[in-house]
């Protein structure tokens, strides 16, 4: 695919916790092209890293979708409801809310969504959907930070939602569709999202705590070696790699075991079964991860790469650069989809 012209610009900013990445998306109809890719670690503050990323990325555009997470600050319900129009779902929900949020409804935004339904709750004429809500204050403090680093939000998505907007927009640009009930798993520095998918369609979300930052403390109380020195070790842990993997694996069974929990529950709920694991983030890095995983939850794992059926630019961005940061760019990806 050549060059996009006069297309639609955004870009997905995803600012983690050691990390911003940022991702332009430019798109002309059905097609997309990556135009820009940015990243910078945060030294000293998220607005020096976002204005850093975006420089190293030639990205000009300050249209921006970015993405919360966190479990007490989003609340992500199912939700049964009588059947209603789309445009009466909303309300309907608003009256339901006081039962699913911790905060007063002022104090909140919420969004929902209809989701297809089972034939029983279809014959029952209930209809699922899938609600967000968060606190204003939360979604106010990410405007102000945008605001100070001259940007304008578009959104402000969800991480793990970002995650299938990103598996989604691959299969868009293919005109495919998986079939098989696909688990995204991003195991990142302070946390793993998990965002079951059937089809394009998100089913269920989760975050788990224990992540990233436990294996590399770990490790560098083993080795006796500062936490910086480790992540240097993690990229190329030549005849370390086993030493580092034992004494990881423990943490990857704790996460494992919370993993499993999340796949019952939607098995429970949904009577289907999850059937592959695509995983990504910065821990994926480390070579048998995937292997180690895949023994653990007794299902097949395989390295994603969002950006795969993807154009890119290659007059713009660093295709190197973004392959070798691919398995971090999930959410910057799905985020930018919104274009």
């Amino acid at each position: 695919m050549g060059l996009l012209i006069g297309g639609k610009v955004l870009v997905g900013l995803d600012i983690g916790t050691t990390m911003v990445k940022a991702i332009q998306l430019t798109r002309v109809r059905k097609n997309v092209q990556i135009t820009g890719f940015g990243i910078a670690k945060i030294k000293k503050s998220v607005n020096d890293a976002i204005i850093e990323a975006f420089e190293s990325g030639d990205i000009s555009t300050r249209r921006v979708c970015t993405a919360i997470s966190g479990r007490s600050e989003i609340v992500v319900k199912n939700i049964l409801l009588p059947e209603v129009s789309n445009e009466e779902i909303n309300h309907v929900m608003e009256g339901e809310l006081d039962k699913y949020i911790p905060w007063e409804i002022e104090d909140c935004f919420f969004d929902c969504q209809k989701m297809t339904a089972s034939e029983e709750e279809s014959k029952a004429k209930k209809m699922k959907v899938l609600m967000i809500a968060s606190k204003k204050s939360i979604i106010n403090t990410h405007y102000q930070m945008l605001d100070a680093a001259g940007l304008k939000s578009k959104i402000i998505d969800y991480e793990a939602f970002s995650l299938g907007n990103s598996y989604e927009l691959g299969f868009s640009q293919t005109e495919t569709i998986s079939e098989d009930i696909t688990a995204i798993v991003d195991i990142g520095a302070t946390k793993v999202n998990i965002n079951i998918m059937n089809g394009t369609e998100s089913f269920f979300t989760r975050e788990i705590d224990t992540a990233g930052n436990d294996m590399t403390n770990s490790i560098a109380k083993k080795f006796g070696a500062p936490p910086e020195d480790i992540e240097n070790m993690k990229k190329d842990p030549g005849e370390v790699l086993n030493p580092m993997l034992e004494v990881i694996t423990p943490i990857l069974e704790e996460i494992s075991n919370e993993i499993q929990l999340s796949f019952d529950y939607f098995e429970n709920q949904f009577d289907q079964q999850v059937r592959k694991i695509l995983l990504c983030g910065g821990v994926i890095r480390l070579p048998g991860i995937s292997d180690i995983l895949a023994q653990q939850l007794n299902t097949p794992c395989s390295i994603w790469d969002p950006t795969e059926d993807i154009d890119i630019d290659g007059s713009k961005v660093d295709v190197k650069k973004l392959k070798d940061n691919s398995m971090i760019l999930g959410i910057a990806l799905g985020l930018a989809s919104r274009v």
